[in-house]
């Protein structure tokens, strides 16, 4: 167990540099269609999950990703002699790991709470055609379901609202995004202690959403009332949302405000953007998946011995 604690660990360094490398390059692709900065938060969940790698010159991880186990095979002094000492190391190992045990335990019992809680309250829903669903109690509307996902509908739309928001959550479904959302709950489960994989989390989630509003809007044609109509639904449903965890998928999660600006200003992509964008995409995919080939040992490396060395000092 201890072992597998220290491969989290080491999983959740490098996922942590991938995830600050994706929060840069959605800048840069802020223009490009919203799918491109959803695709690329998949390399951030495999680096967070697979503790293997493959070894590659087109690597655009900098350094070593077995950081804590590479530590544990230096001898001597200096930053090693300091973790080492009294075995202090190995202690605050085993304490992390009951830590992160406990943290993992709330994170699921949080889940399926909510999600007892939830399909009781839709007890009494009707259902109207298919996989969809009505009922007086709730406010929004949500996917929900991993095996056969449901959509759940307030009693009160109209029909433009209601024509939306089935198309909106029929994507998800047609994507299987709530499949994905689910997946990325469970990785956010297992590195619960790392701030960036909470951001990455909510980041990832807006962007499903937005590029799923991408979608919808291109079957229905973008034009100004349409767009601005869209908009309006979304912004006359933000008064309850519902989580349950990772399990549920609602019309209105996510920033609304930077998903009505982004419906606002939808336009057609040039071919020169999407290429673009899609080459970005392809390459920062393959370059944060694979790991640097392994060449020499970290008791040589510049950076380490400097570490080192203030440590020492200190």
């Amino acid at each position: 167990m201890t072992n597998l604690f220290i491969a989290i660990l080491n999983m959740s360094l490098v996922g942590s540099f991938v995830i600050a490398a994706v929060c840069v390059v959605r800048f840069f692709l802020k223009k490009s269609p919203k799918i491109f900065l959803y695709c690329l938060w998949a390399v951030a969940g495999f680096r967070l999950v697979f503790p293997f790698s493959i070894e590659s010159a087109f690597s655009l991880i900098p350094f070593d990703t077995r950081l804590i186990q590479r530590i544990d095979n230096t001898t001597g002094g200096g930053l090693t002699a300091i973790l080492y000492s009294g075995n202090s190391f190995q202690m605050w190992i085993n304490i992390g790991l009951y830590v992160w045990l406990t943290g993992v335990a709330i994170m699921l019992l949080y889940d399926i709470t909510s999600f007892i809680i939830l399909k009781r309250r839709l007890k009494e829903a009707v259902n109207i055609e298919a996989n969809i669903y009505e009922t007086e109690t709730i406010k929004t509307p949500f996917v929900i379901g991993l095996f056969s996902p449901q959509i759940y509908l307030p009693t009160y739309l109209p029909a433009q609202e209601r024509q939306f928001i089935i198309l909106h959550e029929q994507t998800h479904i047609k994507r299987r995004d709530y499949i994905i959302k689910f997946v990325a709950y469970l990785i956010l489960c297992l590195h619960w202690f790392n701030p960036l994989v909470w951001l990455a989390f909510l980041l990832m989630s807006g962007d499903m959403e937005m590029s799923c509003d991408e979608r919808v809007l291109r079957e229905l044609g973008s034009g100004t009332k349409i767009k601005k109509d869209y908009s309006l639904v979304l912004l006359s449903l933000v008064t309850e949302r519902y989580t349950a965890g990772g399990r549920a998928l609602a019309f209105v999660s996510g920033d609304i405000n930077s998903r009505v600006k982004n419906i606002l200003t939808l336009k057609k992509q040039s071919y020169i953007v999407f290429a673009v964008s899609v080459t970005l995409v392809v390459m920062l995919s393959i370059g944060f998946a694979v790991d640097r080939v392994r060449g020499y040992d970290i008791n040589n490396d510049t950076f380490y011995h400097l570490f080192a060395g203030v440590a020492c000092c200190n």
